[in-house]
């Protein structure tokens, strides 16, 4: 019953009869109606779960190496600013030195929207270090000029910056093609030579980002923020550029290695959501499918 609802078609249509212009929802006769498609024998039934398990299993493994990536990372970059860090810089000189650029996101119109285009990026988008580009809402094509710098790039550094202020993500590539909304603001390094990425993220991760963005947040009825000053009045521990290039490298291999993972576990998702339909039509055997997810797992 879990791989079956967790399926996309599934969800989709799931989505589909929920009810509620704010909050999606079903209510209990939804549920009670929805019709459930199983095989009918109960030993096929658990030969499919354990299948699927094992994907799952390999899944919830990377995601573990992938947790111990960031806290290493944040491990690493805390040491250094424990030691002493030397001098800070802001974000703001930075940019006047052309070292890196920052911005808030793209005020769409509503005369802008479409059905493709650029997808938006919201808040919530950004969650466990990652960039999740499905959102519903699309920029027409026609205005990516207007748009300008806003487009996402690939090694930008996003933080969001109203709601749950500070949720931290780079953007890989294949994440292109989005443009980012007023909720989010952007670093983009002039090159990972001069500044990596990687050690931007780690920073704004980092208690010492934290605790200045505290000190700065806003409060509205809505929720809280930081606006585009406080951010480039944020401080970025600088110091020996020898040292600093040391910590990057490191920071960019076990960036690279998180993210690696979680493109593993994406195609490992695909793989499960791929296998459910054969296996319960009965077009693929379970012991066809065993040799499939062994060769992966």
């Amino acid at each position: 019953m879990y791989y079956y609802l967790i399926s996309p078609q599934v969800q989709a249509e799931l989505m589909a009869r929920a009810e509620g212009s704010t909050v999606a929802h079903l209510n209990v006769a939804d549920i009670r109606n929805f019709p459930v498609e199983v095989p009918p024998e109960l030993p096929q039934q658990l030969a499919i779960a354990e299948v699927l398990g094992a994907l799952d299993d390999k899944i919830a493994a990377n995601d573990r190496a992938a947790s111990l990536a960031i806290e290493l990372s944040d491990s690493l970059f805390r040491r250094v600013i424990e030691r002493g860090h030397g001098d800070s810089v802001t974000i703001k000189q930075l940019a006047e030195k052309r070292l890196l650029e920052f911005s808030d996101g793209y005020r769409t119109k509503r005369a802008e929207l479409d059905a493709t285009g650029l997808r938006i990026l919201r808040a919530g988008d950004i969650r466990d270090n990652r960039v999740f580009s499905s959102g519903p809402d699309f920029v027409a094509e026609e205005y990516r000029a207007k748009i300008g710098g806003k487009a996402s790039a690939v090694n930008d550094v996003v933080i969001t910056t109203k709601g749950t202020v500070g949720r931290v993500a780079v953007v890989l590539a294949g994440v292109e093609g989005n443009v980012y909304s007023p909720q989010l603001c952007y670093i983009r390094v002039s090159g990972p030579d001069v500044i990596a990425p990687s050690y931007v993220a780690a920073w704004l991760r980092s208690a010492n980002a934290r605790g200045q963005m505290a000190n700065v947040m806003h409060k509205s009825d809505m929720a809280p923020y930081i606006n585009l000053k406080d951010v480039g009045a944020l401080e970025m521990p600088w110091g020996d550029e020898a040292i600093r290039n040391g910590l990057s490298s490191r920071l960019t291999v076990l960036m690279n290695y998180f993210h690696a993972l979680g493109a593993e576990n994406g195609k490992l998702s695909d793989t499960r959501d791929e296998l459910l339909p054969l296996l319960m039509s009965g077009k693929l055997r379970v012991k066809d499918a065993e040799q499939i997810v062994e060769k992966i797992v």
